[in-house]
Order: C-alpha cells, then sequence, then structure tokens
C-alpha cells in the first residue's frame, strides 16, 4: 500500500459523524510521529509545534503551519504541477478516505473552496484557507474531523 495513503488512513479514519458523547482517540505524539516524515522536504523546516498547531485546527497559524500545509498538500498530489491550483479529485480521495461522505458531496465544497483558495498567490496562504474551508465544510455537513489529544 502507498505510504502517503496508510498515513493518509491513519490520520482521518476517525471521521465520524459529529457527536458530543463520542471524542477521537488520537494522540498527539502519534500523529505528530506519523506526520514528520513527510515534512523532510518542507520549506521552511517545520517544528513540531507547527505539526502540532495545524493538527489542532487553530484558525490564526503561524507562517510556517500554513508553508507546513502547502507542503503536505504538495506532497499528497493536491496541487498541479505549476503549483498554482487544487486539484479538486485529489483532494476528495485525500479528505474522504473512509467513505464516510459521498464523494460528490466533498467534490462540491472542495470546488467552492478552491476558488476561493486560489484568489490568493501567495502558496502558503492558498493551503492554510482551502483547509480552514474544507474543514469548517466538512462540520457543516455534520461530520467531526479528528483533533488530537494534547
Amino acid at each position: 500500500m502507498n505510504t502517503k495513503i496508510l498515513c493518509l488512513i491513519v490520520l482521518f479514519v476517525s471521521l465520524t459523524k459529529a457527536d458530543e458523547d463520542e471524542e477521537p482517540n488520537l494522540k498527539m505524539d502519534d500523529m505528530i510521529d506519523t506526520l514528520e516524515p513527510f515534512t523532510s522536504n518542507c520549506e521552511p523546516k517545520p517544528k513540531k509545534e507547527h505539526i502540532k498547531e495545524m493538527l489542532l485546527r487553530k484558525k490564526n497559524r503561524q507562517r510556517e503551519t500554513k508553508c507546513l500545509l502547502y507542503c503536505l498538500m504538495k506532497g499528497f498530489d493536491m496541487m498541479n504541477e505549476s503549483e498554482t491550483e487544487i486539484l479538486v479529485d485529489n483532494t476528495v480521495e485525500v479528505y474522504n478516505l473512509d467513505k464516510q461522505m459521498a464523494d460528490n458531496e466533498v467534490k462540491e465544497f472542495a470546488e467552492i473552496c478552491a476558488e476561493k483558495a486560489q484568489k490568493h498567490t501567495d502558496k502558503c496562504e492558498l493551503a492554510h484557507l482551502f483547509d480552514l474551508c474544507l474543514i469548517e465544510n466538512i462540520e457543516k455537513r455534520g461530520f467531526k474531523v479528528p483533533v488530537a489529544e494534547e
């Protein structure tokens, strides 16, 4: 199995219908350890605090965290070759690994978010805004995006 897909399965397998009684049981250190190998080619080189900030889904992220998101999107083939356009079909595959939502539903709001985010010429800001928009839409549909336990 492709290592990238395995990593994503580990991160998103607990994407479940929102339920106040059910909290994801993902340990921060385990998630950081899973993602760290995929950050080796990122510039600027992210620190663990940036990976943690991304995993906690903070809205006001540091520049390095935004660039980490961009680097991961590029690494998971979510950007075109010129790195200026979000590849919606690949994004659907990544964000809907566990098939909790219909692909066409994910694609619908991925297209909306891509259009909004692609107005930015700064690649790190583009990735940050796309991620925030996509997570917001996933949660609006009643799904809970897993957040690691600190």
